[in-house]
């Protein structure tokens, strides 16, 4: 017959499939069940998490620069950040999160306890704590708060590992080692309340700044709308109120980000600015003092008209030069600020005065952005990333330009204040030839007017300056104030499913490993899968098996019987070329039913008409006799011994054409006894007068009796009981018979359960037998 598929899945294969499911199937069920319930636990311990969003856009249209466009002579050159990564890093960034925290105060976090969950509140109602930690070691450390009454409270934690617990006064400030805690009562603590309150468990926690920032910072996630420059902000928390105060608080502070810079060049700016009014104003008060002195003591003349055009000219050219010479000295601030300033602070010079110079203006801008852009590159990349280093390279070749820039302009109003110093000693020149008093009078005059002048001019920038900054708007913008989106978490579905998806995991697991390392053969077609070793049949569960007794002389018709029939068949296969067979059964393990299954066989054997020897030489353990209600005094040990004779220990056995060599009395050195050349001429005498000599030897995992034995039989015969035999047990037989050159080994495989599914198959099994790959034998059909 063919072993060869011609199907896919072919009726084995079910059945393979159908007994790890009914050998598993409380696995399957009771394993997901215990998971479900966790999960049910789990999750109902798990607070619920809450989220709220806001929307903020990057970059609008109507955002201007207001300060470029009163005035040029004010540097305030700053770009709105276009780039929407560095803005998402920078809104994630460690600074900005402490910025925020630092403004909501989420330093403590309350808890009330409840019998399975403890969950947060915003606050405890009946008290408000007030707590400065000394020991920093109790940060993330809980404290447990029962109100004993109305005045005092009882305050347990944990300190160095041990646990601290004591009764304090409420409003009264508590200084230890490891804080200073001042509890105030609150007016929702009465004595209608105070019986209700006293209940409750309330925990609060101290939190450090390191972990309020790692905690927003990673419960904050960013999206960036696609074609857009629209960032949306969500944060997840255990309360929503505080999800929606940190997210409007962290969208305020970033938008103070965004317009720091100008602030500070504002600022700068007017600073610069009163300190040159300041430095006019005393000059002017100053000059105004000598000429209201000079004039009490001198008569005033009035001047020509020709005289007063001089003096006009000469103001003029003064005023023209004092505006040059602060030009000079902005265009050197400019000039020190390009060579000492840090791309970390890119903020431009405070103030200089070249109106109309665009060239500069725009330079400067562009060095200003370029800063702006690595600084922001600086929180995605490190300093020797490629394009931070490129852009390195730009930013100096664009410092080296303006500075060229800026020396030309400086040299080219010091030329222009050249020509004006030629022409103010023309001017000073015609008015020497004035009288002395009229002289010195117009010198203070004009001194004065040149002084008033450049003050008119500082006043008209700083009222520019006041413009701008009150023109400042942010170029970001809030779209939409936090919102609350309601309940993100956890997903108790999900976690369910994930604690029975594990459940079944670990059930199919553990089945498996029965099946492969724990699994019982429980038929004979099972044991041909899994060895080349010839089965000789299966002998199916009895209760005789039990009790001891011979089942095939109980009932000749039984299925026990059919079973040791079909062995008998099977045996007629073996070659042998002795008149006389001699078989030897053993197991691995006792208990597997060896020794009934050699007494029904030489039962059946001796029912055919053959003339049996069954010797019983399992002397540490023998049950023979008793399966026969045989007398054990004298056996094989005794002969072995040299104490009996060959004819006083065979015997007669109730069984007719059966004779039996019990093992005797139990011998200190049995093993050694089985080596005693009485048994090989046993074995010849039992040669010559019987058909069949059955040997029942001792199990093989426990006495190496077998081995000595086995040279002396024809045939081997393993018996396995489904209650033991396992795929490591058969490897085990394979490996034996193959170290120990056993050819005519075989296996029976004994006590196989009968189950109404299992009919056609245990049918299958002894009506057509198993011998030596030839497929015969006989048998009826097995009753159920």
């Amino acid at each position: 017959m063919s072993d060869k598929k011609t199907t896919i899945i072919d009726v084995e294969d079910l059945l393979t499939i159908w007994k790890f499911i009914a050998k598993n199937w409380y696995l399957f069920l009771i394993i997901p069940l215990i998971a479900s319930l966790l999960a049910y636990l789990y999750t109902h311990r798990l607070p619920e998490i809450y989220a709220a969003k806001t929307e903020i856009l990057i970059k609008s249209e109507n955002s201007r620069d207001p300060q470029s466009e009163i005035y040029q002579g004010l540097t305030g050159f700053y770009q709105t950040y276009a780039d929407i990564v560095n803005q998402k890093r920078v809104l994630q960034s460690h600074d900005l999160v402490a910025a925020t925290i630092a403004k909501l105060g989420y330093e403590i976090s309350y808890y009330i306890v409840g019998r399975v969950k403890t969950s947060e509140i915003p606050k405890i109602e009946p008290f408000t704590i007030e707590i400065k930690l000394i020991n920093q070691g109790l940060y993330q450390q809980p404290f447990d708060i029962w109100i004993k009454d109305k005045d005092h409270f009882k305050l347990s934690y944990q300190s160095a590992g041990k646990k601290k617990a004591e009764d304090y006064n409420f409003s009264k400030e508590i200084v230890t080692n490891d804080f200073i805690l001042t509890v105030v009562k609150n007016k929702n603590l009465t004595d209608k309340t105070i019986e209700f309150l006293k209940e409750n468990n309330y925990k609060f926690i101290v939190n450090s700044i390191d972990f309020l920032i790692n905690k927003y910072k990673s419960a904050l996630t960013l999206q960036n709308d696609e074609y857009s420059s629209i960032i949306t902000l969500q944060l997840q928390d255990e309360l929503p109120e505080k999800a929606k105060m940190f997210l409007d608080t962290l969208s305020n502070v970033y938008i103070d980000y965004t317009i720091q810079s100008q602030r500070q060049q504002n600022e700068s700016t007017l600073s610069y600015i009163d300190k040159q009014v300041t430095g006019i104003t005393q000059i002017l008060d100053s000059i105004e003092t000598s000429l209201e002195n000079y004039k009490e003591q001198k008569d005033i003349l009035d001047l020509t008209k020709e005289q007063n055009n001089y003096f006009d000219n000469l103001v003029k050219y003064e005023a023209e030069k004092r505006e040059n010479d602060l030009k000079i000295q902005s265009l050197a601030s400019l000039e020190n600020y390009i060579l000492n300033s840090s791309a970390s602070k890119p903020i431009p010079p405070s103030f200089y005065m070249l109106d109309n110079d665009a060239v500069l203006s725009n330079s400067l801008n562009e060095l200003y952005n370029m800063q702006v852009k690595r600084n922001e590159s600086l929180y995605s990349f490190k300093e020797d990333n490629p394009n931070i280093v490129q852009g390195d390279k730009s930013m100096e070749a664009l410092r080296k330009n303006i500075m060229i820039y800026v020396k030309d302009s400086k040299k080219a109003i010091q030329e222009k204040n050249i020509n004006l110093s030629g022409q103010i000693n023309d001017y000073e020149g015609m008015l020497r030839k004035l009288p002395g008093s009229q002289r010195d009078i117009l010198n203070i005059e004009r001194k004065q007017s040149v002084n008033e002048s450049l003050y008119m001019f500082l006043l008209e920038k700083r009222a520019n300056t006041v413009i701008a900054r009150a023109g400042i708007i942010p170029q970001t913008s809030i779209i939409e104030v936090a919102r609350g989106v309601g309940i993100v978490g956890p997903d108790k579905q999900k976690i369910s499913s994930l604690f029975i998806f594990t459940g079944l995991f670990i059930a199919l697991i553990i089945a498996f490993i029965r099946q492969v390392f724990y699994a019982r053969i429980e038929s004979t077609r099972e044991l041909k899968s899994l060895t080349k070793t010839p089965i000789l049949g299966g002998v199916p569960r009895s209760e005789l098996i039990v009790e001891g007794k011979v089942g095939v002389m109980e009932d000749s018709k039984s299925n026990l019987s059919e079973s040791f029939r079909s062995i008998r068949t099977n045996l007629q296969y073996v070659k042998v070329d002795n008149s006389c067979h001699v078989i030897m059964l053993t197991s691995l393990h006792p208990g597997e039913g060896k020794t009934f299954c050699s007494v029904n066989l030489a039962a059946i054997i001796a029912k055919a008409g053959k003339k049996v020897l069954s010797i019983d030489i399992d002397m540490h353990k023998p049950k023979v006799h008793k399966a026969l209600g045989i007398d054990n005094g004298l056996g094989i040990s005794t002969y072995l011994a040299g104490i009996s004779k060959m004819e006083d220990v065979i015997k007669e056995s109730p069984i007719e054409n059966m004779a039996i060599i019990t093992a005797g009395a139990i011998p200190p050195n049995a093993s050694e006894l089985v080596l005693s050349d009485r048994l090989s001429q046993l074995i010849e005498y039992g040669k010559l007068n019987f058909e069949f000599i059955i040997v029942d030897t001792p199990p093989l995992l426990l006495i190496s009796d077998a081995m000595v034995i086995k040279k002396f039989a024809d045939t081997s015969i393993f018996v396995m009981n489904t209650e033991k035999a396992t795929k490591q047990g058969v490897k085990f037989v394979e490996e034996i018979i193959e170290s120990n050159n056993m050819q005519s080994a075989s296996i029976v495989l004994n006590s196989i359960r009968q189950k109404k599914w299992k009919y056609y198959y245990s049918k299958y099994t002894y009506g057509y037998g198993y011998g030596y790959g030839y497929g015969y034998g006989y048998g009826s059909k097995y009753k159920k």
